[in-house]
């Protein structure tokens, strides 16, 4: 019966509502789940020549800080992340990394100053071009296009990756 109250709780709520809840909901399980791993568990791969917990947890606050750009709403606020946890970047040695604590520290940070941006994000923002349309990326050729759908990608997105983090939370209760 609970299911079917939030589902019509949910069909009430306005788009950006409906996906700020589901974005907040997966930042606190992501939360969880990092605050659950020790630094050692985030040095581990989820299997062998993938990425580590460390590069995990950077590419997530690496992408996070990229939505509020995308948004318009900020400038980067970590942006050499790009070049150790963008995509398509190599993965280096845990010890070239930032070190954990300062890893969870800026996760913190960025999913405050993302809490706040999509506190100001509205339904008649969902179908404009997002910030990053330009001249040299112009809207036919972008695959997000859209505000909107770059919170639905990165929803999407954020959901990858814990699952990811799950891997290692499932090696961690067999060792």
């Amino acid at each position: 019966m609970t299911t079917f109250v939030y589902l019509d709780f949910c069909m009430t709520m306005n788009t950006v509502a409906a996906f700020a809840e589901q974005w907040q909901i997966l930042t606190h399980w992501i939360s969880t789940t990092i605050n659950r791993l020790s630094d050692e568990d985030l040095a581990r791969s989820i299997a062998p020549n993938r990425n580590h917990g460390i590069w995990i947890l950077g590419h997530l606050i690496q992408s996070e800080d990229e939505l509020a750009v995308y948004w318009g709403r900020a400038d980067f606020l970590f942006p050499h992340y790009n070049d150790l946890f963008g995509i398509g970047t190599p993965l280096l040695p845990v010890a070239d990394y930032p070190a954990p604590g300062l890893l969870r520290q800026h996760w913190a940070q960025i999913n405050e100053r993302n809490r706040q941006a999509i506190a100001t994000f509205t339904d008649a923002e969902w179908d404009e071009p997002h910030a990053l349309i330009s001249p040299q990326n112009p809207i036919e050729k972008d695959f997000f296009k859209t505000k909107g759908r770059t919170f639905l990608f990165w929803n999407l997105h954020q959901t990858l990756h814990l699952g990811q983090l799950n891997v290692l939370m499932n090696k961690k209760s067999k060792t």
